[in-house]
Formats: C-alpha cells, sequence, structure tokens
C-alpha cells in the first residue's frame, strides 16, 4: 500500500510540473521565457484555442507568402499539408486574436504572415502588429512586426 500511495504521489508531482511548469498553463506562459518564447506561447495558445480538441494542427505554406494553419490533427497529403507539433501543451486564452483585416500587409521581403483558418494572427488589440515568420530562415521563428 505505501508503494503505491509513494508511486501515486511522485505522479501527481510530475503532473503538476508538466500542466504548470515549462509547458505553461491556461493561466498564462511561464514567467521565465523570452520574448521569443512568450510568442511561441501566445501563438500556441490561440492554435489551442482555435482548436480546442487538437493535439495536432497542420498546415500548409504557399511559398513566400504566408502559412496557414488550418487543419485540426494530421492532415492529408503531406505533400500539402505540414504538421505542427505543440511544445506548449497547456497553453490556452492568448492574447493574440484572428484578425478581420483583409489584404496582405506590407513587412518587407522576408517576414510573411501567419494564419490562421485563413486569418492574419493579430498580436496587439488594436490590430497594429501581426504574427509572422522569416521564409529565408531555418524553422519556425515567430516575430511580431509593425504592418
Amino acid at each position: 500500500m505505501r508503494g503505491w500511495l509513494a508511486g501515486l504521489g511522485v505522479a501527481v508531482i510530475v503532473a503538476g510540473c508538466t500542466a504548470g511548469g515549462t509547458l505553461g498553463s491556461s493561466t498564462g506562459p511561464p514567467s521565465n521565457l523570452t520574448k521569443t518564447g512568450r510568442t511561441l506561447w501566445q501563438f500556441e495558445a490561440l492554435l489551442h484555442d482555435t482548436f480546442p480538441h487538437a493535439s495536432q494542427v497542420s498546415a500548409h505554406y504557399r511559398s513566400g507568402e504566408w502559412w496557414n494553419f488550418s487543419c485540426p490533427g494530421a492532415c492529408a497529403p503531406l505533400s500539402y499539408w505540414n504538421p505542427y507539433f505543440f511544445t506548449f501543451t497547456g497553453a490556452r486564452h492568448s492574447r493574440f486574436h484572428l484578425s478581420k483585416r483583409k489584404g496582405r500587409p506590407v513587412f518587407g521581403n522576408y517576414p510573411i504572415p501567419i494564419k490562421i483558418k485563413g486569418h492574419l494572427v493579430a498580436c496587439d488589440p488594436r490590430e497594429r502588429t501581426f504574427l509572422i515568420t522569416h521564409f529565408d530562415a531555418v524553422g519556425l521563428s515567430l516575430a511580431c512586426l509593425k504592418a
């Protein structure tokens, strides 16, 4: 019985660390994140808010134009859909939101907007900054940029 209780205690501690530690929670991002980490947390919280039951989301990349995250789950064909795997499993209640703005903001040569369900992702309530990535960089390096 003691062994079972000890095992249960360890499981509760591990679950608590995972849910509220480095992976974030619905109360906000972990306090020790960098600016880039906070941006990623807000983005993933918006994905979780938009697709609440999806443990994975897929996106389509239009070369040099945008990434559009619009398919919950593992979507096919992989020649069109690229699976995205979450870093922050508990992120919810993003400060970012889906914009109603039409058209593509002018960011310059290399930044491209991130979209969710065909909408730009606004980083601020007044929609002056939008979530972008740099298509000339390796990976999905996210940042907010003034339009």
